[in-house]
This record gives structure tokens, C-alpha cells and sequence, in this order.
């Protein structure tokens, strides 16, 4: 076509048809400048196809990564409910003396308030999209916002984790290693370790003294605390990603 239009303006020049010539110039200014903006367009519309796709196969994986930690979190709401009644249990023998029969119920109870925390989600794909900035390919911006509510919601659990982990093992943790025989705690509760170690041959523990004791008391009422708080977080965590699937779902 534009060899046809450029013989056509040869042929008006030595005819000296100027005005013919200047029209059929502007004729094949048009069709060139139509070709490019007809080829941008078409580009565009490739180019907004591959986003749109990519977009999609974004919302896939976070799907699948939130429908992974839903099952997750319902096994962690289990599990901390076992923990604060464990503590609970625990927190009901301070004070009262100690039996004979109660004394392996305080060695397993007292393996309760050792246990550091953590939180075992995994949102890799979720934070890799929100370093990089793929996030913000989801063009729905209430779900958008809801994503990065989540990510701040559980970099505050991190930090509440970390200062509950940090005060067990500063004070806690030393506490019952001065003050308890673990190695017998571990023989009665565990028929292998019993087995293979035996009881500790040293004084044995003096269970009322610590039962009796303010700082103990002290320190068990904060890792009590701490399981009644991480239990609730681990709700609220399965709310949210519940939340989160359903919103996924509803956007197919």
C-alpha cells in the first residue's frame, strides 16, 4: 500500500499535480500514523492480557497459600487449647501442698509452662508479592487492603511471640532449671528416656517449697497468660484467612 501511494506521488510530481500530490501525502500520513496507533493498541491489549493473567495466576497461589494455613491454624487452636489447660491445671496446684499422687501430675503439667512458641503459617508467597510489588496487580482494592492488614496482623503476632518466648527463657526457663530435677520428670513421663537414663540419683524435688513459692507463682500467672493470648491469636489468625478464602472465592 505504501508503494502503491508512493508511485502515485511520483506520478502527480512530474505531472506537476501539486495539490493532487499534497493529498495523497497527507492520505499516506494517515495510513502510517493509523497503522502505528492500530499496532500500540494491539499491543496494549497483549500486553494488559499477560498482566491480567499473571494477575490471576497471583490470586491462585495466595489461595492455595491461605487454604494450606487455614488447616494449619486449626490444628495450632488445638494445641493451645490443650495448652492453656494444661497451664490452667498447673496454676490450681500453687499454693496447696503436695501429694504423693500428684506429684507426676505437676512433672507433666510443668512441661507446659516451658513450651516456647511459634508460628508455623507460611506466607512466602504473600510477602514475596508484597516486596516485589505484585500486590499491587489486584485490582480490587478492598481485598488489596485486606491482604496487607493480614501481613501487618501477623508480623504483630511475630512480635508477641518473640516477647512472649523471650521472658519464658529469661526468667522462667532458668527458673525451673535451678529449682526442679527435669531428668526425673523426663524418666516418669517417658517410659523410653526412663529406660534407656533412669531417675536422677540427686535430692529429689521439694515440691512444696516451689508450690509455695510467690515467684513461681508469679511466673506461671505470666505463661498462663501468654497461652490464653496465643490462643486467641490463633482464632482470630483462622478468622482471618477464612475471611481471606471467602473473598478469593467470591472474586472468581
Amino acid at each position: 500500500m505504501i508503494k502503491f501511494f508512493r508511485q502515485i506521488r511520483q506520478k502527480m510530481l512530474t505531472e506537476n499535480k501539486f495539490s493532487k500530490y499534497l493529498i495523497y501525502a497527507i492520505g499516506e500520513i494517515v495510513l502510517v500514523v493509523t497503522g502505528i496507533l492500530i499496532a500500540i493498541q494491539l499491543n496494549n491489549l497483549n500486553e494488559a492480557k499477560k498482566l491480567d493473567l499473571k494477575t490471576e495466576d497471583l490470586k491462585n497461589r495466595i489461595l492455595q497459600e491461605v487454604s494450606a494455613n487455614i488447616k494449619v491454624t486449626l490444628k495450632e487452636i488445638e494445641l493451645a487449647k490443650e495448652h492453656v489447660k494444661g497451664m490452667t491445671m498447673l496454676m490450681q496446684m500453687i499454693g496447696k501442698p503436695i501429694k504423693e499422687n500428684t506429684q507426676i501430675k505437676f512433672d507433666s503439667l510443668i512441661i507446659y509452662s516451658l513450651k516456647d512458641y511459634e508460628l508455623y503459617i507460611n506466607l512466602n508467597i504473600l510477602n514475596e508479592a508484597k516486596d516485589n510489588g505484585e500486590i499491587s496487580l489486584i485490582k480490587n482494592d478492598t481485598l488489596r487492603d485486606v491482604l496487607n492488614n493480614f501481613i501487618r496482623f501477623e508480623n504483630s503476632i511475630q512480635k508477641f511471640i518473640r516477647v512472649a518466648n523471650n521472658d519464658n527463657n529469661n526468667y522462667n526457663v532458668p527458673y525451673i532449671y535451678k529449682n526442679t530435677n527435669l531428668r526425673s520428670q523426663f524418666a516418669r513421663n517417658d517410659e523410653s528416656y526412663r529406660n534407656r537414663i533412669g531417675y536422677s540419683q540427686l535430692e529429689k524435688n521439694d515440691y512444696d517449697q516451689i508450690l509455695m513459692d510467690r515467684e513461681f507463682e508469679n511466673l506461671q500467672s505470666f505463661r498462663l497468660r501468654y497461652a490464653e493470648q496465643m490462643y486467641s491469636e490463633h482464632q482470630e489468625l483462622n478468622g482471618f484467612l477464612t475471611y481471606l478464602k471467602e473473598f478469593f472465592d467470591k472474586e472468581k
